[in-house]
């Protein structure tokens, strides 16, 4: 069985922090203190739980033990008891404005690959031919092998650029977006938020 990435989200209302409850057709939920599974409260049809699912991105290039990012944010003092009984042992606290520099950092650095991908993939022969004018030599083309060595590296840079870091960018852009549009919606406006991350 995989293992996924579950989100809770913790709101603070009246200076107190609280789990922001979401609604389900569940009538139970998990319970870290006692290791079993509980009744949960009753929200007209449906059940109150406080975790769900997200982008599975986010395990494998974020949250990843192996992985050293300024997204690993141990789990606040003051946080609400609710959250201390769901969360397990590697919880990782973030909030929107750490989502957002996150973002920006993993954009200027999607910049700079694409860039150098590109200078790669189409101009490095001309420059090469360029100092070899100015340089009086004669231009030497490089070997089948080197070119098939070359086409490789390319293959597996532009499968790294655009299968991973850029869908990595729109993940984090819509985790962003959907906490901040969820907030709205409930509350219309912004509080003061934190988001634990925990891999299950």
């Amino acid at each position: 069985m995989g293992r996924v990435v579950l989100r809770a989200i913790e709101v603070k209302v009246n200076d107190k922090w609280q789990l922001l409850p979401l609604a389900t057709f569940k009538n139970t939920r998990y319970s870290n203190k006692s290791d079993d599974y509980v009744d949960s409260d009753k929200i007209g049809n449906m059940y109150q739980d406080y975790i769900e699912e997200a982008s599975l991105y986010f395990r494998d290039y974020v949250f990843d033990s192996s992985i050293n990012n300024n997204m690993h944010k141990p789990v606040p003092n003051d946080a609400c008891e609710e959250i201390k009984d769901i969360i397990s042992d590697y919880t990782y606290c973030v909030t929107l404005s750490d989502w957002a520099q996150y973002a920006k950092s993993l954009e200027e650095k999607f910049k700079k690959d694409v860039a150098e991908l590109y200078y790669k993939k189409h101009f490095k022969i001309i420059n090469d031919k360029l100092d070899c004018l100015l340089q009086n030599n004669v231009y030497k083309a490089p070997s089948e092998e080197e070119i098939d060595d070359e086409r490789e590296d390319l293959m597996y840079l532009e499968d790294e650029i655009w299968h991973e870091n850029f869908n990595l960018i729109i993940a984090v852009n819509n985790e962003y977006n959907f906490i901040y549009d969820l907030l709205y919606a409930i509350f219309e406006n912004w509080p003061d938020c934190r988001l634990y991350y925990f891999i299950d």
